[in-house]
Parts: structure tokens; C-alpha cells; sequence
């Protein structure tokens, strides 16, 4: 009877995610205040390589380091989490609030990649190089989607910056 049960479990099971476990999260360090930080929100930092057949698959040991004006981080190996602030967003703040892009610099044997994330009001924001992307929120892998917050919504919702997903 439990067998039942079993075998269909492990069938979705094996459709799983793939993705490598995070060992580690790492703090951005403040290099300079805006007045209207809030809160710190883990930002997930994945590494993939492009084999010869063209398929992506994640690897573990990238080196990144990212920085702007306010804030850090140094040696981050991943798949890490990287904790950054969150930024109020009001009109009483200059550009309502919103933070500096992060400028990302990541090294994986002799290949290095640099991007730029800007931040975003809402959370769960993906930055993607590449077809797919993953949701920590979720815990889910999807091909990269566009949503369009309401005026309304998005102008209430703190300044965080996105995951990274870099492509070597």
C-alpha cells in the first residue's frame, strides 16, 4: 500500500531543482548612508558554464566582489547569499530614495565577468544572463518573464537589489 504512494513521489522528485546547496551568506559592509535604509534582505549569487554542448550548469567556486558609493562585499564564492540593505522609497528622498547600481566583478578559472544590478522596488527580483532564471522566494527555476508593478504598488515597496546569476 505504501509503495503506492512512493513510487510517484520519487518520480517528482527526480524533476527536482539541481541547483547547489548555499554554504555561506556574506554582508555588504556601509561605505555611506542615504538616511533611508531599512532592513538588510538576502540577495542569492549563483555562477553557471557554458559546456561545449551548449548546456548551462551551475558551478561552485566563482570569486565575485560587487560595490557602489554605500555599499560592499569582498570575496564572495558562490552559491552564496549576500545580505544588502533595503531602502525606503518616499518622495522626500532624493530620486525617491533609490540606491546606487552595484557594480559586480566575478572570477571563475581565468574567466572573468563583470555586471551591473540596479535596484528595484519590490522583492525577488532576478538578474539573469542567460535563458532561465531562479526564484529564491520560490525555489524555482523559470524562462525570464517581465512583471509590471501598478503605479500605485510599486511606488510604496522598499529599493532592494536583485539575485545574480552569472554566466561564464
Amino acid at each position: 500500500m505504501m509503495w503506492k504512494y512512493l513510487v510517484p513521489f520519487l518520480a517528482l522528485s527526480a524533476c527536482g531543482s539541481t541547483s547547489l546547496p548555499v554554504e555561506k551568506t556574506f554582508t555588504a559592509s556601509r561605505r555611506a548612508t542615504l538616511g533611508n535604509e531599512y532592513k538588510t534582505q538576502p540577495s542569492l549569487v549563483r555562477s553557471y558554464a557554458v559546456g561545449e554542448d551548449g548546456k548551462r550548469a551551475e558551478v561552485k567556486g566563482a570569486v565575485c566582489s560587487a560595490s557602489s558609493t554605500l555599499v560592499s562585499v569582498k570575496n564572495v564564492t558562490t552559491p552564496a547569499l549576500v545580505k544588502t540593505p533595503m531602502y525606503l522609497q518616499a518622495e522626500r528622498f532624493p530620486e525617491r530614495g533609490k540606491p546606487p547600481a552595484l557594480n559586480w566583478r566575478c572570477s571563475y578559472q581565468g574567466k572573468v565577468v563583470k555586471l551591473t544590478t540596479e535596484a528595484s522596488s519590490g522583492r525577488s527580483n532576478t538578474v539573469t544572463q542567460g535563458v532561465s532564471s531562479y526564484d529564491a522566494a520560490t525555489g524555482t527555476y523559470s524562462q525570464p518573464t517581465s512583471i509590471v508593478l501598478t503605479g500605485r504598488l510599486s511606488s510604496t515597496l522598499p529599493w532592494s537589489y536583485p539575485n545574480v546569476e552569472v554566466e561564464f
